[in-house]
């Protein structure tokens, strides 16, 4: 998952990844930075009640961080928008089809600037 976000990374996109759970996180958030040149700030773990209205607009305002990775968790499927990113790296986790459209629509919103959005899964 890790060499497949560098790759999108380098091409200029923010990721979105899907994570288990957030033990799953913590461990993925050290490995992005080991694996990347993204720096703490870069990354942004989206834990229980929160939220983020990441935005190319909330960006350019000042309003939110410019980060370039989001970690979330496959529960985590509701209240925040992350238009800003346009790509979404995940595994194969147990989970119905309602939450897995949910997560997809993270990124995929009437505010996505971006013409092709990316959905790649790593069968590990």
């Amino acid at each position: 998952m890790v060499k497949l976000t560098r790759n999108i990374l380098e091409s200029g996109r923010g990721v979105m990844m899907v994570v288990k759970d957030t033990a799953h996180q913590d461990v993925l958030y050290d490995l992005v930075l080991k694996g990347t040149s993204l720096q703490k700030k870069d990354i942004f773990l989206l834990n229980g009640s929160d939220s983020i209205f990441l935005t190319d607009e909330s960006v350019a305002e000042g309003k939110v961080p410019d980060y370039k990775v989001v970690i979330v968790p496959i529960r985590k499927a509701e209240g925040y928008t992350l238009t800003r990113l346009s790509a979404m790296v995940t595994s194969v986790y147990p989970s119905n089809n309602a939450t897995r459209e949910q997560i997809e629509g993270r990124i995929n919103r009437i505010s996505q600037n971006e013409k092709t959005i990316l959905y790649r899964t790593a069968h590990i």
